[in-house]
């Protein structure tokens, strides 16, 4: 077999958009492999193996995959197997690693592969995906036709993936590919051997999501071709895969400059690239694209809708009405169910394959809830065809446009294979009908058959052939004949017969006629007028089957006859004898039967009667306390003469009087008849009445109550003034002889009282004034401005120098009444009070014990303060004498007091032998001015520690006296041997500091014999 550097001089871009919505909108099908299992191809099938897994975990991944099992078949020359039809991807993979490579030594290179082809569409399902990989041309190409027919009706792609063309791509064994491509929607992909594993790439890309192809162009040679396509709100990612001469891809730009992000999957390959863009924006993209040699471009996108089209002779009323290819000949309704939403539908186009269009349907909505469209009926060309489905987005009315799967021929008989087969009947619908008698019938029968079977519909009451219409449903063995009746006008059994030479079969439908229901209003009332004491009539007549019955109502309650009423026995009249008030109203005649109800309403006036009407243009009457006045109520109208009612309403109660004219006099009025007076007019029509208010005037009076008001300096003062006159008098304030006005602080309330947010300054008379037309009055009010005691703090501190004058000062800045004060003192830790009263306490001559916390506290009836006050008697420093020479053994820890005494507070320092001494890590100076000394010998010396404040000075000395005491070291024993008359070295050494003083002693006297030695020893001459 020879092997091939494909090189197909041709570019195609292939563009794929992901899905983005549920599986519910998606067309499933089978993904199949096509495999060449001749020995040439076993590093391809290799590649394949290795792919697999991926390309399974892709499907299964992908909730928008079309894919709903696997098909595996192998080719060669002359066989093809059908290896594995499964869901399951182990069972898939063990059938592609099972794939055994065949050898037949044949001197032709060509494979059956069109056969293989063959199979594998018979062997999937519809909508499916057919991958073919192969180093070989077609031997049996001649099958074109029927592989197209086939793919047509099944409505699958398919795409091959070329490793050799047995050296001449010219050859109509190799064409056959292009052309199988072209007529599916497929591709035609050329590749080196070791090139199939990209490839394999695209195709885990381009199985996971619903695909349709919406550009099919070409491109002379030449790079930075604008390839251009658009995108709607319904598409997502995108997949462009290119062959050619050296091909190469660009990246997207969208709407306005976007850049969508593009990935190039396949790249820098001899024949093929492929690019996914993803993140695109709806509108119009531009992919450049180019290479040396002309370029094929097809693009695909992959969307969250999808379209299921066919075709019927007769009108669809669902996708089960259709199939896939139009019928051989004659005109065709095309029928297009939407999968998926947010979808309206308008035109279908029929595209010649360079894109030309041929026509343009309308398409109308059959069937909202399964979103089932049909166009009219039409012409299908002879040739095969395209479709564009046509819409917009129902939320952004932007457009979205579809393309069938596959192109589309006519059914043809020869291209088909068939097998002999006898009729089966299948009625469409239900085998039992009920309609009305002088309803249109309409029996669809369907016949699966071959050949053709003879079709006729009976009558099987009378035997009667019915003339019926049969058109050719899906070749070669799907018929369809539909009987229509103009009327059934009776029960029969219509039966559907086939029959050909294989057998016959029949099928019946039993339709029951039944009288259609009617319901016809022959007259029905209306409104009308009556005059009093005259008669009128209603009539409420229907024809209707089943026969209806009457009932009346009146005002929404049922109407039966009495002395004025009388309705007729079949219920039809209504006559109102001696018209009177209220036999008027809403009247209405209910006419039903099991079927239907109807309501008509009339309503009933009567006239030459009429109503009371009162004069109504006086609703208010005023008079004066203690004069005359009238109350009136004048009846405009009212036949028969109305009686009257009269009501008083005054003080909450309500009470009906005695008068029935139609004035009441008003005798010396008082305030007490002030009120509502209710004038009622009735008599057999109605009635009417009018409301007249009586105001009696008088002068105005103020309550008395407090004549004095006492209140908090700050606090919100309410002066009432609880006002009675009519008519209401004005009201106004003064405070002290002049006019009070509205400000931030003072307000006069609705009700008159008088509102102050008080100051001292409103302390005062104030009047309440209130006058009307008929007189005034007024009422004072005295008010006093109380505040409780403040005292000045700004001084907290006073400092006095023993034996000078001071003063302490409690000064009152508020207090209304006049505070007492008490002043009381806290010091060395006892309180006292002091019998000072005034705000100040003198002070001749201070002295230190006078020093403390001084309170002062005013007090009167709204309350009172304190002030504390601190007197500090300042002196001069004092230190406490103690030792004034102090020893201490070399090493021990001394401590030199300093007891100081001193306002304010004085300085104390310490110096030794005149120099100032610092906290060390031998020395430390304490809180309380003691002086601790880790010692040392050199430590001896004079200490003096030094007070000082503004007011003086003090110190005091310390000698401080570091020793070691005194050891003597020899002699070592307390007893020496010498010779009598023999003279003896006494030696006596010792250690101290100061250095000490050595002196021996004999028998408890100074006075030793012998010779001393200065410092050390004694010297005794002889011994007695």
């Amino acid at each position: 077999m020879i092997s091939k550097r494909a090189h197909s001089g041709l570019l195609v871009p292939f563009i794929i958009f992901c899905a983005l919505s549920a599986a519910d909108a998606v067309n499933k099908g089978s993904l199949t492999f096509v495999i060449d299992d001749t020995m040439s191809m076993g590093g391809e099938i290799g590649q394949v193996r290795e792919e697999v897994n991926i390309i399974f975990d892709k499907v299964l991944s992908s909730n928008a995959s079309q894919i709903e099992n696997f098909v595996l078949v192998t080719l060669n020359d002359p066989e093809t197997v059908l290896r594995t039809v499964t869901k399951d991807p182990k069972e898939f993979k063990r059938a592609v690693d099972a794939i055994h490579l065949h050898s037949f030594g044949r001197p032709d290179c060509a494979e059956a592969a069109m056969a293989g082809i063959n199979l594998a569409l018979r062997s999937s399902m519809p909508h499916s995906f057919l991958y073919v990989f192969t180093d070989a041309s077609a031997n049996d190409y001649a099958l074109y036709d029927q592989v197209t027919s086939l793919a047509h009706k099944m409505q699958s792609q398919i795409v091959f993936l070329l490793t050799g063309d047995c050296g001449d791509r010219s050859t109509p064994e190799y064409q056959v590919y292009h052309k199988v491509a072209e007529a599916t929607s497929g591709q035609v992909f050329n590749m080196g051997k070791n090139e199939l594993k990209d490839i394999l790439k695209y195709i885990e890309e381009s199985i996971t999501g619903i695909g349709s192809k919406i550009v099919d162009t070409k491109f002379e040679p030449g790079y930075g071709k604008n390839l251009t396509y658009t995108v709607d709100s319904h598409t997502g990612d995108i997949l462009v895969a290119i062959t050619g001469d050296e091909p190469k891809i660009g990246n997207a730009i969208g709407p306005s400059g976007s850049r969508p992000y593009t990935e190039h999957i396949v790249s820098k390959k001899k024949e093929m690239a492929v690019a996914k863009v993803t993140g695109a924006m709806p509108g119009e993209h531009v992919v450049p694209v180019g290479s040396k040699s002309e370029t094929h471009a097809v693009v695909r996108v992959k969307s969250s809708i999808d379209f299921q089209l066919g075709f019927s002779v007769s009108p669809p009323k669902s996708s089960k009405d259709i199939v896939t290819r139009p019928a051989p000949k004659g005109n065709v309704h095309m029928g297009v169910k939407v999968l998926g939403t947010g979808v309206k539908l308008e035109t279908v186009k029929i595209l010649g394959m360079k894109g030309e269009v041929i026509e343009e349907l309308k398409l109308e909505l059959v069937d909202e809830k399964t979103q089932f469209y049909r166009t009219p009926s039409f012409s299908p060309p002879s040739t095969m065809f395209s479709v564009t489905i046509n819409g917009y987005d129902i939320n952004t009315k932007s457009p979205v446009t579809r393309k069938s799967p596959t192109p589309i021929s006519r059914q043809d008989l020869s291209t088909e294979e068939k097998v002999e087969t006898a009729p089966v009947v299948t009625i469409d619908g239900d085998s039992s009908i009920t309609l009305y008698d002088d309803d249109p019938l309409e029996l669809t029968c369907k016949v699966h058959a071959y050949p053709e079977p003879d079709i006729k519909w009976v009558d099987k009451e009378s035997g009667n052939a019915i003339l019926a219409e049969t058109n050719i449903f899906e070749l070669p063995y799907d018929y369809i004949s539909i009987l229509k009746i103009d009327k059934a006008t009776k029960n029969a059994t219509y039966e559907c017969k086939a029959n050909n030479r294989n057998g016959n079969d029949v099928k019946g439908v039993e339709v029951m006629a039944k009288r259609r229901f009617y319901f016809y209003i022959i007259e029905s009332p209306k409104d009308i007028r009556i005059e009093y004491a005259k008669e009128g009539k209603l009539v409420c007549k229907v024809y209707a089957y089943p026969s209806a019955t009457i009932n009346w109502y009146k005002d929404a309650k049922p109407l039966s006859s009495s002395s004025r009423i009388e309705i007729s026995k079949d219920q039809t009249v209504v006559t109102l004898k001696d018209m009177q008030p209220g036999m008027e109203g809403k009247f209405m005649c209910e006419a039903r039967n099991d079927k239907e109800r109807k309501v008509f309403y009339s309503n009933v006036e009567i006239f030459g009667v009429e109503k009371p009407v009162i004069d109504k243009t006086i609703n208010e009457i005023r008079v004066t306390e203690k004069t005359n006045g009238e109350l009136s109520c004048r009846i405009l109208k009212g036949i028969p003469k109305p009686t009257i009612v009269w009501s008083f309403l005054g003080s909450g109660t309500k009470m009906y009087l005695k008068q029935t004219g139609e004035t009441i006099q008003l005798k010396n009025a008082h305030r007490g008849q002030s009120g509502l007076y209710t004038c009622t007019a009735k008599n057999v029509l109605g009635s009417d009445n009018h409301n007249t208010e009586l105001i009696v005037e008088y002068p105005p009076r103020i309550k008395s109550d407090v004549k004095e008001m006492k209140i908090l300096d700050g606090d919100i003062a309410k002066l009432p003034c609880d006002v009675d006159g009519v008519p209401a008098p004005t009201v106004y304030w003064t405070f002290n002889g002049i006019n009070v006005t509205s400000t931030w602080r003072t307000q006069i309330t609705t009700d008159y009282s008088l509102i102050i947010k008080t100051t001292v300054a409103d302390t005062g008379h104030y009047v309440c004034h209130a006058d009307n037309k008929i007189g005034k009055d007024e009422r004072k009010i005295i008010l006093k401005i109380h505040q409780k005691p403040v005292i000045d703090k700004s001084v907290a501190e006073i400092r006095v120098r023993e034996k000078s004058y001071g003063k302490l000062s409690c000064r009152i800045l508020k207090g209304i009444p006049k505070p007492t004060i008490i002043w009381s003192f806290r010091g060395s830790g006892t309180k006292k009070y002091l019998k000072q009263t005034g705000e100040t306490i003198q002070l001749k001559k201070a002295h230190r014990g006078q020093s403390g916390l001084y309170t002062c506290t005013a007090k009167n009836v709204e309350g009172s303060d304190t002030h504390n006050t601190e007197l500090i008697v300042e002196y001069r420093p004092r230190i406490k004498r103690g030792v004034k020479v102090m020893k201490i053994v070399d090493g021990d820890k001394a401590k030199l007091t300093c007891d100081v005494d001193g306002v304010p507070a004085p300085t104390v320092y310490w110096t030794f032998n005149g120099i100032e001494v610092t906290n060390t890590w031998k020395t430390e100076i304490t809180t309380d001015y003691n002086l601790i000394i880790k010692t040392t010998l050199r430590d001896t010396g004079n200490y003096v520690c030094h007070a000082k404040n503004k007011l003086g000075k003090d110190e005091r000395k310390v000698f401080l006296q570091v020793y070691i005491p005194v050891t003597i070291v020899e002699p070592k024993s307390n007893m020496v041997e010498t010779m009598v008359g023999k003279g003896k070295v006494l030696s006596c050494t010792a250690m101290g500091y100061p250095e000490p003083d050595i002196k021996w002693t004999f028998h408890k006297t100074f006075d030793a014999p012998g010779t001393s030695v200065p410092g050390a020893s004694k010297v005794v001459t002889s011994v007695t």
